[in-house]
């Protein structure tokens, strides 16, 4: 380990207060904490994990392009998830979603056709139970939705057909009672004789305004002919489409015993591995978190008891500390102030004695002390 390695480890001790016998007690409590959760965990049922495969391909519309049959098997998927597809999987089974059982249902990456059911439970009966219940719920409430539609549809185009139906026979009607289109060539074959081989007793200007009256009338019918031929054959591809979906719901009631739609993959035993951990680390942490927390608690309440109480000195108005016996530095002594007569100025001028021996003779000479003693505050056993 490098210096700066030392130094961060150093740091982090300091800032979590792990010192000394500390980061062992730390490490006997999370051991402790994690073996109560090991137990617990190892106390728990085992579970099993149910995996089949749903075939939408097998009930969806024959004529279904990919990517309609990818919308139905997601629609499937989704519809898994209704309320009424998990009470109806808890009436039939009596297991409740959440508390007995844990399901996944999505579409397969590798196959827009085929959805991955995963069920987990207590025991593998339930899940395999609880697998199939709801797929079986899932195709059965698509199916029905998706024929309730169909129906709708041709409900509408049994009426559209109808009013088609109706119009075409009032057009019969208007051309004498038989199919404009046969009305109108019979009246233009004979307009047309008429004109190679004018017949005296047959009016062609009547000829001619039978032929402008039917013409429309023909015109008319065809269309409605063709639209009929276009319903019809929409029509049958619902009705078609409508007997598969109810086929494909009758069949899902033999689902369970006779498989086709539903196949189950694989029923095993879930791993335990990760609700090991779990245990063990629902119960270490916390309790590693609470020693720690527990440490600077402590060491935080014998810091505050052991500090000393300094008083402060009291201060003037000025910011002078109040008059004792103690100077304001350490290193300073006090003179005393000496009294310099002003005759004593003038005595140089007039032969008198020079003003330092005056000033030695009342200063008192400091050789006269045997032992001259260190001044009181001097920090370094020195007078000033």
């Amino acid at each position: 380990m490098t210096e700066g390695e030392h130094s961060s480890a150093g740091e982090l001790s300091s800032f979590l207060h792990l010192s000394g016998w500390r980061p062992l007690f730390l490490a006997l409590v999370a051991g402790l904490a994690g073996a109560v959760g090991l137990f617990l965990a190892l106390g728990e049922p085992s579970q099993w994990v149910s995996r089949y495969v749903i075939n939408g391909q097998r009930v969806a519309e024959s004529n279904l392009q990919p990517g309609q049959l990818d919308i139905f098997v997601e629609e499937i998927v989704q519809t898994s998830r209704f309320p009424v597809v998990v009470d109806e999987v808890e009436r039939e089974t009596g297991l409740v979603h959440e508390e007995d059982y844990e399901i996944t249902i999505s579409q397969a990456p590798a196959s827009v056709a085929l959805a991955n059911v995963n069920v987990v439970a207590d025991r593998p009966e339930d899940s395999q139970a609880v697998a199939v219940q709801t797929s079986i719920s899932a195709l059965r409430v698509t199916l029905v939705k998706n024929r309730t539609g169909l129906e709708a549809n041709r409900d509408r185009l049994d009426r559209e057909v109808a009013n088609t139906t109706a119009r075409a026979n009032d057009l019969i009607g208007e051309a004498g009672g038989v199919s404009p289109d046969t009305a109108y060539t019979a009246a233009a074959n004979r307009l047309l004789e008429q004109r190679s081989d004018p017949d005296p007793d047959v009016s062609t200007a009547r000829l001619e305004a039978d032929v402008a009256r039917l013409e429309p009338l023909d015109t008319e019918y065809r269309q409605l002919q063709t639209s009929l031929a276009q319903l019809n054959v929409r029509l049958g591809d619902l009705n078609n489409s409508i007997s598969e979906a109810s086929g494909h719901i009758e069949a899902l009631d033999r689902e369970p015993d006779a498989p086709f739609i539903i196949s189950e993959v694989i029923t095993e035993e879930t791993s335990r591995i990760a609700k090991l951990l779990t245990g063990v680390m629902l119960f270490a942490i916390p309790a590693a978190l609470l020693t720690i927390l527990g440490f600077v608690a402590f060491d935080g309440f014998r810091r505050r008891s052991l500090e000393p109480l300094v008083p402060s000195q009291p201060i003037d108005s000025y910011g002078i500390l109040d008059a004792n016996s103690q100077r304001a530095l350490p290193e300073a002594s006090v003179t005393k102030l000496q009294v310099v007569d002003e005759a004593d100025l003038l005595a140089e001028d007039e032969g008198a004695i020079p003003v330092g021996e005056a000033i030695d003779d009342i200063v008192d000479d400091p050789d006269d002390d045997p032992e001259p003693k260190k001044a009181k505050d001097s920090r370094w056993g020195r007078s000033a």
